[in-house]
């Protein structure tokens, strides 16, 4: 009987330990679809409301298990200060790293100036007051159709492409 109880412990506990995925450990995972509900519906600009495109947006998990989320704004429509300065949020619950640059917990805006032609673009990170964080090289990423927003995750990070340039996270 003891036997017994003990090899029905040891397969339950078989069936249910599943392995840390790689990406969690080190990087980072996409978790868009189990937790789309963490995404925020507005972004706050000064004392403007803007919409964050759902579609176009993404959460990652990271190696400790803290949720980053980032996504593009729909902007059209508003005043050039928002419209030409803001392309998307990050929301950060903790340290991580964007282009290399230490980024602290809290929400951000982020804006792209890119060139006319085929050329790395400006990546810039805004805090809630609006003030430039930093500002990095976006790569032009030729081989990646442009569209609003693309996540790719690996062990040691994650690359957020937007409108055809990218940026590192880690």
């Amino acid at each position: 009987m003891k036997k017994t109880l003990l090899l029905i412990a040891v397969i339950a506990f078989l069936l249910t330990a599943r392995p840390i995925p790689a990406a969690a450990q080190g990087g980072f995972e996409n978790i868009t679809e189990s937790s789309a509900k963490a995404i925020p519906s507005q972004f706050e600009v000064g004392e403007t409301q803007v919409p964050v495109d759902k579609q176009n947006a993404a959460v990652l998990k990271t190696g400790s298990g803290a949720q980053v989320i980032v996504g593009i704004l729909r902007s059209k429509g508003f005043p050039p200060r928002i419209s030409l300065k803001y392309t998307g949020m990050l929301v950060s619950p903790g340290k991580i790293s964007v282009c290399g640059n230490s980024v602290g917990s809290g929400t951000y805006g982020f804006g792209l100036s890119a060139p006319p032609r085929k050329a790395d673009g400006t990546f810039r990170l805004f805090n809630r007051s609006g003030d430039e964080v930093f500002n990095c090289t976006a790569t032009r990423e030729e081989s990646v159709a442009p569209k609003p927003l693309a996540v790719t995750t690996s062990k040691s990070g994650a690359k957020l492409i937007f409108y055809g340039y990218s940026v590192d996270m880690q």
